[in-house]
């Protein structure tokens, strides 16, 4: 006889079964496709499914598909396709009208970009809005080239007798920096002209809350091939104490007579390389985190916001942690090690465990030492409710809305999206948000 755990497993598969076989004759309205590379370097495109821990991928005439475990595979690339959103359906809506896009995808860890103006679209002129520039051959605002959109940054330098010239440009993002959380810094660079002693470098100074400088990474020069334009990728690590970060970019030639340099930038980037560091979410007992607010905790089960528009609930069994901001790796590694309790924005941590959670009223915690505790939510940055443990899984599910899911089976298609993690919880998301999915196979995702 089933008992009531075995039943309630599967009445949750049928729930999710049901709708496929029902709706299987509007399959081809949303279908995923995607770009597969194995371990064994051959890289597929076509159609996805994935069906518990293996992947079939269609290729687009249809004549010839591929079956592969999930140790088979290194990544996978996605993107829903499909026609327009029907009537009385919110799944395109719910993930920022992602139906018909091109291919080229986000990186995972979707975030969003810290600079302001990043393609500098906007501006006056030769100035562009939310850039500084210096020096007497400062880089300028121009529509002549354009990686993308209409405008560009254009530095042109010509020296006047053996005269070294130089040009800056900046931008400083305040307050927008967890500490000790690594970043993709990317943009795009054409370099026209490059004469005898040209440089181009990056230099980036970290600071805290106060404004203080608090780390740098001095100036660090950058090449590309001379003529088309290129893309440019560099990794940095904020400081634990960072909370802000001023980019600068350095054109100079070199002090010879008729030295020179010409060069246009566009489409920067500046993104954590874990958008978890950065998101309020759920952290189950496997490993995975769901990104999404957290508006009640109950006694049974955590609700969770997921994409804004719809509530998901939580079995709280399978809850390890509550993250309510921005936090660093290191942070969170070390809570792990502590006994179940809050962690303060201060810095403090309270040994503890979770009675109630009110949005207005904050959290009420139950201290063996100090008894009853109020916080309001504005004071706590994380709530440890239970022991963690980053199990083996099949795959990682990232998602646009900066989930990253450890999967021990993964059901996906262009209609529905179904994830029991390995500390057997249950998740269903919108396949939309899928992003890419990683075929752990004892090898950890980068990233």
């Amino acid at each position: 006889m089933l008992s009531d755990e075995s039943l309630r497993r599967v009445a949750v598969l049928m729930l999710f079964l049901l709708p496929l076989v029902t709706q299987a004759a509007d399959e081809d309205d949303y279908r995923l496709h995607g770009v597969a590379e194995t371990r064994a370097g051959e890289k597929l495109e076509g159609w996805i499914r994935f069906d518990r821990d293996a992947m079939t991928l269609t290729e687009f005439d249809e004549d010839q598909f591929h079956q592969l475990k999930a140790g088979q595979l290194k990544e996978v690339r996605l993107q829903l396709r499909g026609h327009n959103q029907r009537e009385g359906d919110s799944r395109e809506s719910n993930v920022d009208g992602m139906g018909e896009q091109e291919l080229e995808l986000m990186p995972s860890g979707i975030a969003v970009n810290g600079f302001r103006n990043p393609g500098f679209e906007l501006g006056k002129d030769d100035d562009a809005d939310s850039w500084g520039t210096a020096l007497g051959c400062r880089p300028r605002r121009t529509d002549a080239d354009a990686h993308d959109g209409d405008y560009s940054m254009h530095c042109f330098m010509r020296n006047e007798g053996s005269k070294s010239s130089e040009g800056h440009l900046s931008q400083k993002l305040g307050n927008a920096i967890v500490g000790g959380v690594s970043y993709a810094l990317s943009f795009w660079v054409r370099l026209v002209d490059a004469g005898p002693g040209y440089v181009q470098q990056y230099h980036l100074n970290w600071t805290d809350a106060a404004g203080q400088v608090v780390g740098t990474t001095g100036f660090r020069p950058f090449r590309v091939k001379q003529g088309e334009w290129e893309e440019v990728t560099v990794k940095v690590k904020a400081p634990e104490s960072a909370s802000g970060v001023i980019m600068m970019f350095r054109f100079v030639t070199g002090a010879v007579a008729g030295g020179g340099g010409e060069v246009y930038i566009d489409n920067l980037s500046f993104r954590p390389l874990d958008s978890s560091a950065t998101r309020t979410g759920v952290v189950l007992k496997g490993g995975a985190f769901l990104s999404g607010e957290i508006p009640a905790v109950a006694e049974e089960t955590v609700t969770h916001g997921y994409l804004n528009s719809r509530h998901l609930k939580i079995p709280r069994q399978n809850v390890a942690g509550l993250q309510l901001g921005p936090i660093s790796p290191a942070r969170v590694a070390a809570i792990w090690k502590l006994e179940d309790g809050c962690s303060l924005r201060s810095g403090d941590y309270f040994v503890s465990s979770l009675l109630a959670f009110d949005q207005d009223e904050g959290w009420r915690m139950q201290s063996p030492l100090f008894g009853n505790r109020h916080f309001p939510t504005s004071q706590v940055a994380f709530v440890k409710l239970g022991g963690f443990k980053k199990s083996k899984a099949n795959f990682e599910v990232h998602t646009r809305s900066g989930s990253r899911l450890r999967a021990d089976w993964l059901m996906l298609d262009g209609k529905r999206a179904l994830v029991k993690d390995n500390s057997f919880c249950w998740i269903n998301i919108d396949p939309g948000d899928v992003a890419v999915v990683f075929g752990v196979g004892g090898d950890e995702p980068e990233g």
